[in-house]
């Protein structure tokens, strides 16, 4: 969904060949509703999962990143402009696996984590979309003293985006005359009288 009831925008992977040595990617796509006709298009790295934040009206897709050398791949969330699909900001947590909380209107302008691995389990991870900051919170005590908060290095977990890797690779798809067009493998088209096409299959 975007701010606009006339407007969504739909995510899918790419397929590959089984022995493809390509980095796996994802691609979203900003569509009109219900027409679906395409207004942008953009890869991404890889996602589990594409979301909608609606207090900073951006496009937050969650997936792993990092190394990936000396063991898992940690949690990232990468933000992008839901007009544009131009990515913003990159939030990095030191988790690989987590419970991802989310509560309407709530969790506006917040993504929330709760640790599920040693030493992280119970810790509370908040990203502050707006402020642009990363928070971690303490397991609640035995004793019902306040769990201790803190704010994690802006340098460390949080960096600006000019291309995500999959736009390194690949490049953007971009809009021509019948719909996205490119090189891209995010590139697409779209077909104006689905509904007119429909009819005519139907038989007499």
């Amino acid at each position: 969904a975007t701010n606009s009831s006339a407007e969504a925008v739909v995510a899918w992977e790419v397929s590959q060949a089984p022995n493809s040595k390509n980095l796996p990617i994802s691609c979203m796509a900003r569509v009109a509703f219900p027409s679906m006709r395409l207004l942008a298009a953009a890869p991404l790295d890889v996602s589990a999962s594409v979301l909608f934040d609606r207090s900073t009206g951006s496009i937050i897709a969650l997936g792993h990143g990092g190394e990936g050398m000396d063991g898992p791949q940690k949690i990232v969330a990468d933000q992008f402009d839901a007009v544009t699909l131009k990515p913003m900001r990159r939030y990095s947590l030191p988790l690989s696996v987590s419970w991802y909380l989310h509560a309407p209107k709530m969790s506006d302008g917040y993504l929330l984590f709760l640790g599920s691995e040693s030493p992280f389990v119970g810790s509370l991870f908040a990203i502050d979309l707006k402020k642009k900051k990363v928070y971690q919170q303490e397991p609640p005590k035995e004793d019902n003293l306040k769990s201790r908060r803190w704010v994690l290095p802006y340098e460390k977990f949080v960096q600006r985006m000019v291309l995500n890797t999959a736009q390194e690779q690949h490049g953007d798809a971009f809009i021509g005359h019948l719909g996205v067009v490119g090189a891209s493998p995010c590139a697409a088209s779209w077909t104006e009288d689905l509904g007119d096409l429909g009819d005519r299959t139907q038989p007499p």
